[in-house]
């Protein structure tokens, strides 16, 4: 059907119009959010190093609070050594094929808590980020 003809013709190219413009304004959108995103990482990670330089785990500010964060990460970087001391080390993953990082960030996280050695096969690592929470109007 051509955008001319009657039944909606004009009505449909008229829609298409919009919806193309509305697509090409949002990838625009996403582009700026995509830098917008970088900067605030950037941002982050200095705000959290000067906290950490003046000793700071909070930082109270007109707008809001700024708490460092914490956080663990266990990476496994070798699956056959990591199931091989799961194995002879363990039954609580005994013939399991596979194993969920959050499962086994936590259970590395339990064991250094309770100042046993980590698996092999995992590369653990901590960092630190940012809770912003903004004071209510």
């Amino acid at each position: 059907m051509k955008a001319e003809e009657p039944g909606g013709g004009s009505r449909i190219a008229s829609l298409a119009e919009k919806f193309d413009s509305l697509r090409n304004e949002k990838e625009e959108l996403e582009k700026k959010i995509e830098v917008i995103k970088t900067d605030l990482n950037g941002v982050e990670t200095e705000l959290v190093k000067e906290m950490e330089f003046h000793e700071m785990e909070r930082y109270p500010w007109s707008g809001g609070t700024f708490s460092r964060v914490s956080n663990f990460s266990a990476k496994i970087v070798d699956k056959v050594g990591l199931f091989d001391w799961l194995k002879n080390n363990t039954q609580d993953f005994d013939g399991l094929a596979t194993i969920h990082v959050r499962t086994l960030a936590a259970y590395v996280k339990g064991r250094i808590e309770e100042g046993k050695d980590t698996p092999e096969g995992v590369d653990v690592s901590t960092y630190e980020t940012l809770r912003y929470t903004r004071n209510r109007k």
